[in-house]
C-alpha cells in the first residue's frame, strides 16, 4: 500500500520526491556496501577506505528520508488534525485542567 498518495502536491508531490529520492539512495549505499565488504573478505584491504566513505554516504541518506519521514507526519498531522506521536495536545490539557478547576471550585472554599 502506497502510504505517499495525497501529499502535498499529489502523488508527484515534493515530499513523496523526497521519500523516494531517500530509498533509491538506500538501496544504492546498502549495495555498494555489500560490494566492498566482499571485496574486503576477499581481502582487498583497499576497500576499508572505501567502507568508510559508504558509511558516511549511508548516514547522509538515512538522514534524508528521516528528514521526509518527519515532513510527512507533520503534513499528515496537518491534515487529519491527529497528532503526531508524541506531541501534546495543549488545548486538550488546557480544558482539562480548566474543567477539574471548576469541579474543585463547586466543591466550596478551601478551610
Amino acid at each position: 500500500m502506497d502510504q505517499t498518495k495525497g501529499i502535498p502536491g499529489g502523488p508527484g508531490g515534493e515530499v513523496r520526491k523526497q521519500l523516494d529520492d531517500g530509498r533509491v539512495l538506500l538501496s544504492a549505499v546498502r549495495s555498494s556496501l555489500a560490494d566492498l565488504l566482499a571485496d574486503v573478505r576477499g581481502g582487498n584491504a583497499g576497500a576499508l577506505k572505501e567502507l568508510a566513505t559508504k558509511q558516511s554516504e549511508l548516514e547522509r541518506a538515512l538522514a534524508r528520508v528521516f528528514d521526509a519521514e518527519q515532513k510527512y507526519n507533520e503534513w499528515l498531522a496537518r491534515e487529519t488534525g491527529e497528532l503526531v506521536c508524541g506531541d501534546i495536545d495543549f488545548d486538550a490539557a488546557r480544558r482539562e485542567i480548566g474543567r477539574r478547576l471548576s469541579r474543585l471550585r463547586e466543591c466550596g472554599p478551601a478551610s
